[in-house]
Formats: structure tokens, C-alpha cells, sequence
């Protein structure tokens, strides 16, 4: 007998079967409710869903940051229209579910918008509190994302349909019926009064933050070590002010006089970290010289530190950043960064684009090669007999920004010196390693905003941004060539002659207003005359008020309103740069009057070449004759208690 080895009729049914039955398994596994596809489709819309709130959070976080400054911008401005049309029924339901706070007995199926929903449609067509996101926030879409600043939730206007179920939002995604919430909504906890080391202040107040992208940072009172900690969990723990970890002490807020120690937070939004400090609610009075004293108060501006009776002392005042409106605010919370270009210290990479001499005169202009062997600038190269600059640094001879070795060059045109960095364009991160959160990564980049160095490929990484100083409108700058010279009145310091304007006292009120005495063998302020009635031709004899030749400057004390300020008076004057040092950085200044020229008579009726009048002294077409600088600077303060 021959060997079959044919397929026969009853193994090729089963074989059939057998395929059908897994052709089914396979189709469910991919088409069915939680397949694989409808999981993906899930996962692609909230992460739409996400990145627009992440922009949202940005935006919040922006605009808290302008309100520090004095200054207000709104979230959005335009309210969501939902009898045009475009708010769907299923859109309305989820704004109900999300409106009761995601009740888990419910649905957003379960809600009757005829009635429920109509309750909150006023007159105009729209809802308190609904916006319509903005197409820069919604990832470049118009008129297709709403923002519920009730319940801190975006919406997607068109219906998302997969499987059986349509979304708008990602909490409905993420929580069916009977489920629990995940937290990511803003965080309702308020500030309230603590007293900690005997230090009675406002406790961090998170009402707003995130809670699925923020968290506390505690630390060991050496600042060596530091946990992270969610926001929720420390809110679900009882919002703990210190913590014990493996034996070790770990401390969130201590504003009392040993410890001194700022509570800190740290946010992370569209894949942006930010770091933020807690400021509790104070008043304040000026101390000898800069020292500032400060009381922590309540909204009802008295002490809360029942020493004080309720009664603040004489000279004390309410700090006005926490009165915003009709609102008192119990603390703000201040960014911890500021524009800085020492950002580019942190750079790993020499790839940049070469300093761009556009524009320099190349008679007057020198590149400057720096010797590290010595730490100086030894040589000189004119830019007319530079040539090719690509050869100038070779060896990195000009500059060398891997090793923080920054491209100077030099110019001297109508006889002035002047000396320029440049800074390359550059992308930028927050990054916190160190336990303050101030250290920023940078990756340098072309004008189209791709990384110069190949090993990035042709993207920028997640959250990197291009620093706005590299754009002026629509044009893209290559770099910045930054000035080595910064306004500063210590160039006065220089003046070898007291031939000044005296000081101008227009304005001021004389019963308020105390013209301070220096005694220079007290080293301190001994006397004070009014200025009503002083004569101010004799109050400077012998130098008593001030003398510019020796560095002793005219001051005046002010109280009115009960507020204390002093002032020094700054002498119209005019200026030139002289490389008296490696890195030129020396000025000389010369006092002049309202018409620029030389008060001292060795220098005649013209300023000598070079020498320009500084421009603080010119507002418009008015030429001031000095100017009265406050004595005091914004400044983070330290609590000295009763």
C-alpha cells in the first residue's frame, strides 16, 4: 500500500473551524470594547486631549507670573456660544457629569439636558466660566477645544467616537461608571495660619496648582538631600510641614528665624519643569542701610503672631503685591527663574553658529584671542586683516563654547572703546539639579530652530524652547552681540573733581522731606535738617551734606504717608570706557550741565573725544540735571521676628 500523506475531507473541516474560531478571537481582540484598537484610539485622543491642557497650564502659569509684575491678562476672552450649534448633546452631558464633580452612581448618559443643562445657559447663549481655548493654545486648531474653568477640564467640541461610546474629555475617557477620578483637576486646598517655631505665617497655599503636575519639595535642613512628593499625596497626608524618612528629618516650610527654610513647588506642563517659592503675606518697614524687616500678617492686615496684640508697630505697612483689586491674597508664589544668559554655561556642545560681524566698522572693530595659560586677552586680530573667520578659530583660538570660552571682540569707533560677547541662538529647558531648580540646559540652533549639532537629528527634544531675545518680530537673529558695559552708576566712582549740579529738590514735601548729615568719623548718618526752611546754598559748607571727590554722596530721607524712603542724588554726567583692566571694564566720568559741557573748567566748554552723556539723564526732549535713585531694591527678605 502506498502512504497517503493527502489532507483528508474531516481534517480539512476542523482545520477550517479551527481558523474561523480564531479569526474571531483575533477580530474581538482587535475591534472589540477595550481591543486593541479602540485602546489606541483611546490613548491617541487623550493624548490630544493633554496637550492642550498642558498649553492651558502654561498659559495660567504665565499669567500668574505677569500678575507678580503689576501686571493682568486673561486666561481667554471668548465665551462658548451653545445654542449655535456646535455644542452637541453628548458634549452637554459631560459638562453636567463633569460639573457634579463625576459622581460615581452616574454617567454623563444619566443627565437630562432639557432641563439640567438649560439651567445653565444664560441669556446670551453662553455658559459662566465656559471658554473658547485659542487656536495658538489648541495646538494651531480654531473655534475646536472649550475650556470649563469650573472644573478645570477641556473639552473637544467635535464628538470622538470609538466603539460604541463617544468622548470629549479625557476624564470621561479615563473614568467609566463606578470608577474613580484620577486626580489631575486643579487643587481647591487653601492657605491657613500655622505657627511653626513660634513664627505664625500662612502655610503654602496650592488652591489652583495642578495636582497631577505638581509636587512639594521637602529637604534635610543642610539642603544636602530632598523628596518629592505629588501634590495629592501631600494633600491626602495631611499637608505635613516636615516628614521623617529613614531616620531623617525633611522639611517643606519653616519661615521661623533659625530655620529659615522656603517652601518650594515644582510644576511640570507640556513637559516644562518650573520651580516656585512661597511668599506668605507680610508687612514691612526699612532698617539701617538696605535691611528690610518684616511682619507676617493676616488679610485683615494685623499681626498674626498674638505678641503683636493685633496692633502692627509705628513704620510698618502692608506689602502692596498682596492686595490685587478688591482680592487680598494670604502669599504669592514667585518663579524662581529669570532670563539669564549664563544658561549657556551649561552647554555640551561647541556647535554654534559663528558670531556674525554684519554691520561692524572693520577699521575700528578687533577680535580678541584670549590666552587661558595666562587668563588674558593677548593678541588682537582687526577685522580688515582677519580674512576667512572660519580660520580665526581654529584650535578655538576666538572662542570655544563646549569649554565656556565665549567669541569677545573689541571696538574703538569715534574714539570710544566698547567691549562685546556673543551669544549664539539657543533652545532652552529647566532642569532640577541642583537643590534650587535654577540650572537650565541649552542646545544651540540655526535659524529654522534645528539643533546644530547632528546628534539632536533635526527636532529639538520634548519642551525645549527658543529664547525670545532671538526674535525681533518675524526675523530670526542668528545670535546677539551683548555689550561688556551695563548701566551703572559706580562709574561715578571714577570722578576725580566735585563739580557736580547740585541736587535738585523740585518737588519734594518740606515738612516730609530730611536732608541727611554724614559724619565720617561715626562712619553713620548723625544729623538731619528739614528742608523746610533750610538754605541749601550753606548746607553743604565744608562738604557736610556731600563731596563727590570722595566718594560722598548727597542723600536725603523722606517719611511721607508714614513711609519711610532714602534717596542719593546722581549728578548729570558724561562717560567714557578705558581698558584699564584685561577686561576693559573701567569707565571714567566727567559731571556736566544742561548742556553737556564740563562743570569742572580743566576740561573747558567740550567734553573731550570719546565721552557721551549717559542716557538716563535724557527723557524725550527734556535734559535732566541728575537724578534722584532710591536707595532701596526689591529683594528676597528674611523675618526678624518681634
Amino acid at each position: 500500500m502506498q502512504h497517503n500523506k493527502g489532507i483528508t475531507l474531516i481534517a480539512l473541516v476542523i482545520t477550517i473551524v479551527v481558523l474561523i474560531i480564531l479569526a474571531a478571537i483575533s477580530i474581538a481582540t482587535l475591534t472589540g470594547e477595550n481591543g486593541l484598537i479602540q485602546n489606541a484610539q483611546k490613548a491617541a485622543f487623550m493624548e490630544e486631549i493633554q496637550a492642550v491642557k498642558e498649553n492651558v497650564v502654561m498659559k495660567q502659569v504665565k499669567i500668574l507670573a505677569l500678575e507678580q509684575e503689576g501686571k493682568s491678562e486673561e486666561l481667554f476672552t471668548e465665551k462658548f456660544n451653545v445654542t449655535d450649534g456646535a455644542a452637541k448633546d453628548t458634549l452637554k452631558r459631560e459638562i453636567l457629569y463633569m460639573r457634579e464633580g463625576m459622581p460615581e452612581d452616574k454617567s454623563p448618559n444619566d443627565y437630562d439636558i432639557d432641563t439640567e443643562f438649560e439651567s445653565l445657559v444664560q441669556g446670551d447663549g453662553t455658559i459662566n466660566g465656559i471658554y473658547v481655548i485659542d487656536e495658538e493654545t489648541g495646538n494651531g486648531k480654531k473655534d475646536t477645544y472649550i475650556y470649563d474653568e469650573e472644573t478645570d477640564t477641556v473639552y473637544k467640541i467635535p464628538q470622538t467616537k470609538i466603539g460604541s461610546n463617544i468622548y470629549h474629555s479625557y476624564e470621561t475617557v479615563t473614568k467609566e461608571k463606578g470608577g474613580t477620578s484620577t486626580g489631575s483637576g486643579k487643587i481647591d486646598e487653601e492657605s491657613e495660619m500655622v505657627n511653626i517655631d513660634n513664627e505664625y505665617y500662612y502655610a503654602p497655599n496650592l488652591k489652583g496648582f495642578s495636582s497631577k503636575d505638581t509636587s512639594v519639595i521637602y529637604y534635610t535642613s543642610d539642603f544636602s538631600k530632598s523628596k518629592e512628593v505629588p501634590a495629592q499625596e501631600y494633600i491626602d497626608g495631611g499637608q505635613q510641614y516636615q516628614i521623617e524618612v529613614e531616620g531623617e528629618t525633611y522639611i517643606f516650610h519653616n519661615y521661623g528665624k533659625q530655620a529659615k527654610k522656603w517652601a518650594n513647588v515644582k510644576t511640570t506642563a507640556n513637559r516644562k519643569e518650573a520651580w516656585w517659592v512661597w511668599i506668605p503675606r507680610y508687612a514691612y518697614n526699612i532698617g539701617e542701610g538696605t535691611k528690610m524687616n518684616i511682619i507676617f500678617i493676616g488679610t485683615d492686615n494685623k499681626p498674626l503672631n498674638p505678641e503683636y496684640n493685633g496692633t502692627l508697630p509705628d513704620g510698618y505697612e502692608p506689602h502692596p503685591a498682596f492686595t490685587q483689586g478688591e482680592k487680598e491674597l494670604k502669599g504669592i508664589w514667585i518663579s524662581k527663574y529669570e532670563a539669564d544668559y549664563s544658561y549657556l554655561e551649561k552647554s555640551e556642545a561647541n556647535n554654534v553658529i559663528e558670531p556674525d560681524m554684519t554691520g561692524f566698522d572693520k577699521e575700528h572693530t578687533y577680535i580678541e584671542i584670549y590666552d587661558e595659560s595666562v587668563q588674558k586677552f593677548e593678541k588682537e586680530i582687526k577685522l580688515s586683516e582677519a580674512g576667512d573667520l572660519k580660520t580665526v578659530n581654529q584650535d578655538n583660538r576666538w572662542h570655544d563654547y563646549a569649554n565656556k570660552k565665549w567669541a569677545n571682540i573689541r571696538t574703538d569707533a569715534n574714539g570710544k572703546e566698547a567691549w562685546w560677547v556673543w551669544i549664539p541662538r539657543y533652545a532652552y529647558i529647566a532642569t532640577p539639579d541642583s537643590p534650587k531648580g535654577t540650572i537650565l540646559e541649552v542646545i544651540f540652533v540655526d535659524e529654522n530652530d534645528r539643533p546644530i549639532d547632528p546628534k539632536y537629528g533635526n527636532k529639538l527634544p520634548a519642551g525645549y524652547e527658543v529664547h525670545p531675545a532671538f526674535n525681533e518680530g518675524d526675523k530670526k537673529l542668528k545670535g546677539i552681540w551683548m555689550s561688556k558695559y551695563e548701566a551703572d552708576y559706580r562709574y561715578l566712582e571714577k570722578s576725580e573733581a566735585n563739580n557736580v549740579i547740585e541736587p535738585d529738590m523740585t518737588g519734594f514735601d518740606e515738612e516730609n522731606t530730611y536732608i541727611e548729615i554724614y559724619d565720617e568719623n561715626m562712619t553713620a548718618f548723625t544729623d538731619e535738617i528739614q528742608l523746610k526752611g533750610a538754605d541749601l546754598t550753606k548746607v553743604n559748607e565744608n562738604n557736610r551734606w556731600h563731596d563727590y571727590a570722595n566718594k560722598k554722596w548727597a542723600n536725603i530721607r523722606t517719611d511721607a504717608n508714614g513711609k519711610e524712603a532714602w534717596w542719593v542724588w546722581i549728578p548729570r554726567y558724561a562717560y567714557i570706557a578705558t581698558p584699564d583692566s584685561p577686561k576693559g571694564t573701567i569707565l571714567e566720568v566727567i559731571f556736566v550741565d544742561e548742556e553737556d559741557k564740563p562743570i569742572d573748567s580743566k576740561y573747558g566748554d567740550k567734553l573731550p573725544a570719546g565721552y557721551a552723556v549717559h542716557p538716563a539723564f535724557n527723557k524725550g526732549d527734556k535734559k535732566l540735571k541728575g537724578i534722584w535713585m532710591s536707595k532701596y531694591e526689591a529683594r528676597q527678605m528674611e523675618s526678624t521676628g518681634n
